[in-house]
């Protein structure tokens, strides 16, 4: 998961800095397997689930994998005389995707809205489409 280290770390509090203070936090199974454990890493950046080794560098360059990263803290409107924001979204070439991997965004597009985007392997959005039961909304569009 992409986390937003700004106000985590020593001296990272100040808004008047430039630069991402981000990282990630890798999981394995055992390691999302309840929401608790998804929150408890949130609160120490670590795993907190089975706590073995996140494998050799071979496997871990094989595997598929997912990543979900939340922008909806930080997404504030610009601040320039006689603009306002009409549409604020990712932008992901999803050729740069490995095959297999996929990539979800939580973002506001605009105002309070918020919205998932999701990149990924055909089968992974047909799934989402079959079985979302709703949750898919209209496209977004301003």
């Amino acid at each position: 998961m992409a986390v937003n280290f700004r106000g985590r770390i020593e001296g990272s509090r100040n808004d008047v800095l430039a630069g991402n203070y981000e990282s990630t936090v890798y999981y394995l199974r055992g390691d999302f397997e309840s929401p608790g454990l998804i929150r408890r890493s949130l609160a120490t950046m670590r795993r907190c689930g089975n706590q073995t080794g996140l494998g050799s560098f071979s496997t871990r360059v094989r595997t598929p994998w997912s990543l979900i990263s939340n922008w909806t803290s930080f997404c504030l409107p610009p601040k320039l005389r006689g603009c306002r924001e009409l549409l604020h979204r990712p932008l992901v070439n999803p050729e740069e995707l490995l095959p297999g991997d996929a990539l979800g965004v939580v973002f506001r597009p605009y105002g309070n809205k918020v919205a998932l985007q999701v990149t990924g392997p055909r089968e992974l959005l047909d799934h989402i489409e079959a079985e979302a039961s709703g949750m898919r909304g209209p496209p977004i569009e301003r």
